[in-house]
């Protein structure tokens, strides 16, 4: 497929709105079984990516390894779980996403019958009204990807709006035609805010996060807890995508 830019322009709600969703305002996706987050081996993952990451003499690298073992945990979840019985198709949004699908293609490998890959980059299109524009870059979208009612498996390592992943898939249905009913679809994050959780599940989807952040600040980005022993109610921000993540974690 060639190389094709589309843009989206994607409205959000005003700022006050935006900070106000609260993990107690989601709850009760968790509770009917949209959100789902995992204990276990992938909360110890991402404790583990927390830890290293503010050991200065671990690298980025090694710390990405980690990301691709949370990932794996999912996919051992989704096993585990006896939810992943049928093919499904695998959504990986990228950059971050190529890195992190790695492990859910080997360990689900039986199981994809289709990808799809695209870059989706999100741009203020005007500060004052919260207006988004979303670049839909680099598509790559396989044979038998959305045909016979599969269920979609997203790849999309940190989610602080959902707003990226609704566009992905209005530009799936507009551009491709390929239409995917959000209740066939999972958001696999390793960290996600409230409000994104909110504009996913509330149109159907399902979310699995090793993190669900603390909110979102008047800009759209994450407010997440650092884990600092020393200061527990210490926070950082970072703008939703694993290398500001990991940056300022």
């Amino acid at each position: 497929m060639e190389e094709l830019e589309e843009l989206l322009i994607g409205e959000l709600v005003q700022p006050k709105t935006l900070s106000s969703v609260t993990q107690e305002d989601v709850i009760h996706f968790q509770q009917n079984g949209q959100l789902q987050i995992p204990s276990g081996p992938a909360n110890d993952c991402i404790r583990s990516i927390e830890r290293y990451k503010s050991v200065l003499s671990r690298s980025e690298k090694e710390v990405a390894i980690y990301l691709m073992r949370l990932y794996g945990h999912f996919a051992d979840f989704a096993k585990d779980g006896n939810w992943i019985k049928f093919p499904i198709d695998l959504f990986v949004i990228e950059n971050d996403g190529s890195m992190a699908s790695f492990l859910v293609k080997h360990k689900l490998d039986k199981h994809i019958d289709a990808q799809a890959n695209v870059r989706i980059d999100r741009h203020f299109q005007s500060q004052s009204d919260s207006q988004y524009r979303y670049a839909v870059r680099r598509p790559s979208v396989g044979p038998r990807f959305g045909e016979n009612e599969k269920h979609a498996v997203v790849i999309n390592p940190t989610c602080a709006t959902g707003k990226s992943v609704l566009a992905g898939f209005d530009w799936l249905r507009d551009e491709i035609g390929i239409d995917i009913p959000l209740n066939r679809v999972s958001v696999w994050t390793m960290v996600a805010a409230p409000l994104a959780v909110q504009n996913l599940c509330s149109q159907g989807a399902s979310v699995v996060t090793a993190r669900l952040a603390d909110g979102i600040d008047e800009n759209g980005y994450i407010i997440q807890r650092s884990f600092d022993e020393k200061d527990p109610t210490k926070t950082e921000q970072y703008i939703g995508n694993v290398s500001d993540f990991l940056a300022r974690i």
